[in-house]
This record gives C-alpha cells, sequence and structure tokens, in this order.
C-alpha cells in the first residue's frame, strides 16, 4: 500500500509534517498544520490479487483566520473617540467580539462595534490596557476561532502633581538640587529657563534626567547672583506646563546641643536640640560616629527627621567612640557640633544569668559560653 500527492509524489515516509503510519491492514496518511499548497487530490494504492486497486480523496484547504495589517499596540488621545482596529481575514467573513481585560464589551454609550473595529468614546487613561480580539468562522465545511491581544496606549499632554510655585532656599557656597517633575505620554522633555535664557551645563549648572519624569537642575550656589527665579518646562505633542521655582537665600542651622540620654549594651540614646535660623524651622539631624582609634574618613552616617527617636544601634560592646552632630533646614546642613567620646557599656552578667534561666539545661553551657565570648570579640 501506498500513498502519492497531488503531484504524484510517493508520500511513503514514516516522519515529518507529512507522514504515514501503519495501522493493521491500514495505511493512514497523516497532515499536519496543513497548508494552502497542499490542497489536491491524494490517491491510495493498493496490489491485491496481483491487481492494483486504488482510492482518492480531494482535499479542499480553506484558509485559516489571519490578523495581517494589526498592530499590536496602538495609541489613542485622552479625550477624544478612538478607533481599534482588528483586521480578521478567513475565506468566509469572521464574526468578531472583544473584551478588555477579562470583561467582554458590549455596545453601548461608551462602545460601539463595526465590521473590523471598536470605537472608544471619549478616551480617559483608565481606557488604556489589553483588549482581546477574537474572531470566529463557522461554515457547512469547518468552524475557527482565533484570537489576538491588541495594547491600547492612552496618550496625554505632561501634567504635574506638584504645585506650580515652590521655594527653595540654599545658602552660599553650597550646592542645591531643582527637581522638577511631569508626567506625560509621549515621555515629555525638559528645558530649564532661567532670565529668559535656556540653562546649559556649565561651571554654575548640571542637568541630570533620573528618570522619565523627572529632571533635576543642580545650582551652584557661588555667590549671591545665583539666586532668583528658575522656570522648568515640560513638553510632548500634545502639551506644556511650566513650574517656577524661587531659589532664594536662607541660614543654615545652628550647631545643635547633643546629649547622651542612655548608654545601654550596643546602643545610645541621644538628645538632640538646635535653634531654628530665621524662618527656617529645623528638619532634621545627621549623627556621624567613628570608633575612637579611626579617623573620620571610616565614619558611619545616620540621619532623622525632628521628633524620631535619635538612637545608634549595633554597636560594640565596652568600646570608646566618637560622634558629632548637625542639624538641617531647607537650606540644608549646618556646621557640626564638636566631639563627643563615649564608652559603649558592657553585657550585664545579671541579664546573662536572666536569659539563660529560659534556656533548657543542656543548652546552658554553650549559651553561656557564647555570651560572655561577646566582649572579648569586640577587642
Amino acid at each position: 500500500m501506498k500513498w502519492f500527492g497531488p503531484s504524484g509524489d510517493d508520500l511513503g515516509i514514516s516522519e515529518g509534517r507529512i507522514h504515514v503510519e501503519t495501522q493493521d491492514n491500514a495505511l493512514g496518511l497523516v497532515v499536519e498544520r496543513v497548508r494552502e499548497e497542499e490542497a489536491g487530490k491524494y490517491t491510495c494504492s493498493a496490489i491485491i490479487d496481483d491487481e492494483e486497486v486504488t482510492t482518492s480523496f480531494n482535499l479542499i484547504v480553506r484558509p485559516g483566520i489571519t490578523f495581517e495589517g494589526t498592530n499590536g499596540v496602538q495609541y489613542a488621545t485622552e479625550g477624544t473617540n478612538f478607533t481599534l482596529v482588528c483586521n480578521a481575514k478567513a475565506d468566509s467573513s469572521p464574526i468578531l467580539s472583544f473584551s478588555f481585560g477579562n470583561k467582554s464589551i458590549e455596545q453601548g454609550k461608551k462602545y460601539v462595534t463595526a465590521n473590523n473595529t471598536l470605537v472608544i468614546r471619549n478616551v480617559s487613561r483608565d481606557d488604556a490596557g489589553n483588549y482581546t480580539c477574537r474572531a470566529f468562522v463557522v461554515t457547512s465545511m469547518t468552524s475557527q476561532t482565533k484570537t489576538i491581544v491588541i495594547n491600547v496606549k492612552v496618550k496625554y499632554p505632561p501634567e504635574s502633581k506638584t504645585p506650580e510655585s515652590e521655594i527653595i532656599y540654599s545658602s552660599v557656597d553650597s550646592i542645591v538640587n531643582i527637581t522638577c517633575e511631569a508626567d506625560g505620554n509621549p515621555i515629555p522633555s525638559f528645558e530649564w529657563i532661567s532670565d529668559e535664557d535656556v540653562i546649559e551645563e556649565s561651571f554654575t549648572y548640571r542637568i541630570f534626567r533620573t528618570d522619565s519624569n523627572t529632571s533635576i537642575l543642580q545650582v551652584y550656589v557661588y555667590n549671591e547672583s545665583v539666586y532668583g527665579v528658575y522656570l522648568c518646562q515640560s513638553e510632548n505633542k500634545l502639551g506644556s506646563i511650566e513650574r517656577k521655582f524661587i531659589l532664594r537665600e536662607g541660614e543654615k542651622p545652628r550647631i545643635p546641643t547633643v546629649e547622651i540620654l542612655s548608654n545601654e549594651p550596643g546602643s545610645v540614646l541621644l538628645k538632640l536640640e538646635a535653634l531654628p535660623e530665621g524662618m527656617l524651622d529645623v528638619l532634621g539631624y545627621k549623627i556621624e560616629y567613628r570608633l575612637l582609634i579611626q579617623p573620620w574618613s571610616e565614619k558611619v552616617e545616620e540621619e532623622f527627621d525632628v521628633g524620631s527617636q535619635y538612637v545608634l544601634r549595633n554597636l560594640d560592646y565596652n568600646t570608646k567612640y566618637v560622634l558629632r552632630a548637625a542639624a538641617r533646614n531647607a537650606a540644608g546642613y549646618g556646621n557640626y557640633s564638636e566631639d563627643i567620646e563615649f564608652t559603649t557599656k558592657s553585657l550585664n552578667p545579671g541579664t546573662v544569668r536572666s536569659f539563660a534561666i529560659c534556656c533548657q539545661p543542656t543548652q546552658l553551657s554553650t549559651l553561656l559560653s557564647i555570651v560572655l565570648s561577646l566582649p572579648l570579640l569586640s577587642f
């Protein structure tokens, strides 16, 4: 038994996309992932009692559903009516249905379907996301369905969620960062302006783009002439916005007073106070500390907001340290306090005994050995 294709070729191979399979006294023909060019007459030939017997069938291949010319990403503009295009094609006209997320779309005030399109009225940013276009074809001989996912991105002009104007304080001979944020689609461009001139990078100014929605103007306040008004303009094809920053001189805070309230094994509780300078309130503190035997280049820094608990943790036991503190306001950090030396406490033997009591007797000797060795490890 043999199978022959439309062009008379012998289809006798037993593997591949088109192959034959033998079962008992039958020879099957398998055509996987049928193509249009494989349509035609297929013939099975067998020799029975020294005579050739044939039987044939005509393979009709109907075109499957395709989405040629359908963009997987489509762009709508906020506030307009948008037509989402789903070009489904087949030998018979496909029936289309649309869904957004996990919900089917029904015709109404928001949506209208017609031919190969879905009209979304009064587009908002909530309409952005993945839309599924499902095509159905049903005939007397076959039926099929196929889907495509279309990502709709909504375009909108730049907008800022912060006030249109902001006052920034700094002192002479310091560096201040002015941050401008604007969201938009397409991603907006940023331009900084001072005295009606576009700012370019120089000795005084540096410009950083930290992400798609943020631009930072870094200003070196070398003298009072740098103070003034700075404009940040954000623009895309749909519009532009402008934010105003007023850079003013502000005195840095005074040196804070530092008092050690509590010295526990491994931690120190501090009291920090600094009087405000002018109209600028103290916003926080920075504490630098190091081992007494180390230089300040090996310091550790901790920052605190006003009102929080000023605690230095994870310190070595029975160890000498040096610390200093500086206060922060809107103009930046002031000068550091004088160095303050302190020695952390050792572990309290009473604490060790009470801790060991909670443990199993078999663990007591090991635990005491570990705990009592901790002060030695700090040296």
